[in-house]
């Protein structure tokens, strides 16, 4: 049986990613993730961060691609969980799929919820329908996906269901106001963690993406540090959110 943690270490790698270079992007990764090695218990990396935001099924994978292949060896090599979103192909069906996978080979998935109209996403993806909560370290954790942000409702931590979100994201910079605020009103309305990860750098479309991933805690503060070359890095405490939770139980009055 997994052992708990009172104290989790989940740290943002925000790639610069080069278009559909699935081999340099995988690199990247993996150099940022050496850096990482002990000193962390989960790893967050951007949307679709082997490809760049994109649908061409060219670039799909089943779930013994490389992609995820590369990720299950990162996660046992490096000891620790890593999250984030690839371009999956299951049953000729195409979908964001954001996956959880960890050193012991296990992994949960996520398929994005709500895509991104504005881009033509749902034009060419299969949205999911359910979302995805699962214990580990003895952390309840979920995952959602870059627009999911936009949607509360869909976010809505019922029961306190989750501890800590999970956010991978290929946010413009054109929006940060949006993609800064909204994510502290998620973790405030919600009164959990909420770590995210947004890419960096020029897309294929030439959009700017600037990162600004944060860490947020209960009550919607920043507790991450900066570590340099694009992570950033925090730790959570379990006692100190249940604590919260049980002295401002606004969460019992939720619609």
């Amino acid at each position: 049986m997994m052992e708990k943690a009172e104290r989790i270490t989940v740290a943002s790698l925000e790639l610069d990613i080069r278009w559909a270079d699935k081999k340099h992007n995988l690199e990247t990764a993996a150099q940022m993730l050496a850096t990482l090695d002990g000193k962390c218990d989960i790893a967050v990396l951007p949307e679709m961060f082997a490809t760049g935001f994109t649908f061409d099924p060219e670039l799909a994978e089943g779930e013994d691609g490389l992609i995820v292949e590369s990720i299950r060896c990162f996660a046992q090599k490096h000891h620790m969980s890593l999250c984030g979103t690839y371009l999956a192909i299951d049953k000729n069906i195409l979908c964001n799929r954001a996956f959880f996978l960890t050193p012991e080979g296990r992994c949960y998935n996520y398929d994005k919820r709500h895509l991104f109209s504005l881009g033509g996403e749902d034009k060419h993806l299969m949205a999911g329908d359910s979302k995805c909560v699962f214990n580990y370290l003895g952390w309840n954790i979920t995952m959602f996906v870059c627009y999911d942000l936009r949607f509360p409702k869909w976010m809505r931590n019922e029961g306190n269901a989750y501890d800590l979100a999970l956010l991978p994201a290929s946010w413009p910079a054109r929006r940060d106001y949006a993609w800064r605020h909204l994510q502290i009103a998620r973790a405030i309305e919600n009164e959990a963690y909420l770590v995210s990860c947004n890419r960096r750098g020029v897309d294929a479309s030439g959009i700017e993406h600037i990162g600004d991933s944060m860490a947020l805690d209960y009550a919607g503060k920043p507790i991450g540090k900066d570590a340099g070359d694009g992570t950033l890095i925090a730790e959570l405490d379990k006692s100190r959110l249940d604590a919260f939770r049980d002295k401002y139980r606004f969460w019992q009055d939720a619609d």
